[in-house]
């Protein structure tokens, strides 16, 4: 079992806030071609499949005495058969800096189904100080599959189609009234479990600008062998104030599935963590409507609108 959180939340005199794109780069480059620590959980597996989860909220406040800039960093891994007692992993972060400026990251994931939210807000009633708050969260799976179908003999071809359906919502302050950004990508990908030629492995890379909607990718697999699914959900926001003339704020929230169709009938798309990657996870009715609210009411409190809630 491999359960570990690690919180910082120590106060510094004076930190620099990376950009929201210099860290998400690294995050990108970490979630894509990173792997967990090798350790077999059964003969036939490279590594276990797992979910995992980073989220980290900070922010900066320059005033005279003194500077302030709280960090609250989680990074939480759960693998193998652990998966089937916590199939769903939640995690969150906060930073609140002493004039109010707010920044607050969340993740809700399972296999195939990615949900993130951020919200960073900076309120122009704060202009006799400069400062930025900014969330950042990583979320990703990865997970194993047979290749199996009826009746066919081992080393015969079969087509998966991998789909990534992505449904969001987002905002951030219009330029030039205030300094607010946003930035959010997708990472998918499907190719053998084990070492092979680059070519067989095929990705999707969505990013912000390409919209919601689904996108497909082809994987050529054959019966018997093991192929290894991938998906990686970031995203970062920022927001700040410099001689702003309105709020400077950036929301986010957002849903990534992750779903796999044979061009046979049969053929296994349960995975060995007991996913079922034929079936469209939507989630429950409650637990929407719930999230939903949630990014409401955080982004209501935020605004001075509501009590700060603690969900």
């Amino acid at each position: 079992m491999t359960i570990g959180t690690t919180p910082h939340g120590a106060v510094h005199a004076r930190v620099h806030v990376a950009s929201v794109r210099q860290v998400l780069g690294l995050v990108l480059a970490t979630a894509t071609f990173a792997t967990p620590g090798i350790g077999l959980a059964a003969p036939f597996l490279p590594n276990p499949a797992y979910l995992s989860a980073s989220t980290q909220t900070d922010g900066i406040r320059y005033a005279p005495n003194p500077d302030e800039a709280p960090v609250d960093s989680k990074s939480t891994t759960i693998e193998g058969a652990d998966l089937v007692s916590q199939p769903v992993l939640t995690q969150r972060s906060d930073t609140v800096l002493s004039n109010g400026a707010q920044a607050h990251a969340q993740i809700e994931a399972s296999m195939g189904v990615l949900k993130g939210k951020l919200s960073t807000h900076y309120e122009k009633a704060f202009s006799s100080d400069d400062g930025f708050v900014d969330a950042i969260f990583s979320t990703s799976f990865e997970d194993f599959i047979e290749v199996t179908a009826p009746g066919l003999a081992e080393g015969t071809p079969i087509t998966y189609t991998f789909s990534l359906t992505i449904d969001g919502t987002s905002g951030v302050t219009p330029l030039p009234a205030a300094p607010g950004a946003l930035s959010v990508g997708f990472a998918a990908s499907m190719g053998p479990a084990w070492l092979s030629p680059v070519p067989r492995v095929r990705t999707i890379d969505w990013q912000m600008s390409h919209g919601d909607g689904v996108f497909s990718q082809t994987f050529e697999a054959v019966v018997g062998e093991l192929v290894r699914v991938r998906g990686t959900l970031f995203a970062g926001s920022q927001a700040g104030f410099r001689n702003g003339t309105s709020d400077a704020w950036a929301d986010y929230m957002s849903t990534a599935r992750f779903n796999l169709t044979p061009n046979v009938a049969g053929a296994n798309t349960v995975s060995v963590s007991g996913h079922d990657y034929a079936v469209s996870a939507v989630p429950e009715p409650t637990t929407a409507v719930l999230f939903v609210m949630g990014m409401l009411y955080a982004i209501a409190a935020w605004r001075g609108r509501l009590p700060h809630l603690d969900s």
